[in-house]
């Protein structure tokens, strides 16, 4: 197996204001660019956190996931909105530099736009869910905290075929980038997770690469 990436500064697309919550239907131009490219029919999507969420979205408009891996998932938007601002406060963050736009919200040294905060606690995966998001799930909780017991009973609901574990690694791997420790175990489990989506005859040796794709379809 060939597994490509890409990154958005390749991509030479500028960051716009509530950029990252933009209609989810079009974030799915460069996975579509890459089944083309090279001749993949499965596409396995992995998020962490709010990537978690964001691409279990996705999915659910798609015909061609094969499988999501969601890493310490954000199941609910207004929760997780509710968490940035009180680490906001527990960190004692420098506030807003004169001059921002009153209506911005930071998080974290994210800007929140009103439409972003909007879209933000239309999200909830327990009771937002109505149809299957992909045949089979990878749901990755942190081993220190609770398990995301409704959501992974929600997508059982909806017949999806569900993996469990919870695995340490993830505060080591957001800490500051000095002190960043790789989380072999998370990494193990979806690399594994997603070999198992793939055909056995076709399996070959993973190479990565990087897929630089082209901006007019990503717009």
């Amino acid at each position: 197996r060939e597994v490509r990436a890409f990154d958005r500064d390749e991509l030479r697309e500028p960051l716009r204001r509530h950029d990252e919550l933009r209609p989810l239907d079009r974030r799915g131009q460069p996975a579509r660019h890459l089944a083309r490219a090279r001749g993949a029919d499965r596409i396995v999507l992995a998020g962490v956190r709010l990537g978690a969420a964001l691409a279990t979205i996705a999915a659910e408009r798609r015909s061609d996931i094969a499988g999501i891996a969601a890493i310490a998932p954000v199941t609910s938007g207004k929760a997780y909105a509710r968490e940035l601002k009180m680490l906001q406060g527990a960190l004692g963050l420098a506030p807003a530099p004169r001059g921002a736009d009153d209506d911005v919200e930071e998080a974290l040294g994210f800007a929140l736009a009103p439409e972003t905060r909007v879209a933000l606690a239309g999200i909830d995966l327990v009771k937002g869910a109505n149809s299957r998001p992909a045949r089979a799930m990878l749901v990755i909780d942190r081993d220190d905290l609770p398990a995301s017991d409704k959501w992974i009973g929600r997508l059982k609901d909806l017949g999806v075929e569900v993996e469990h574990a919870r695995l340490p690694g993830y505060v080591d791997m957001v800490v500051d980038p000095h002190k960043t420790v790789m989380p072999g175990a998370i990494i193990e489990a979806v690399v594994a997770f997603a070999s198992r989506r793939a055909p056995r005859e076709v399996a070959r040796p993973v190479s990565y690469t990087h897929l630089t794709l082209p901006t007019s379809d990503l717009v």
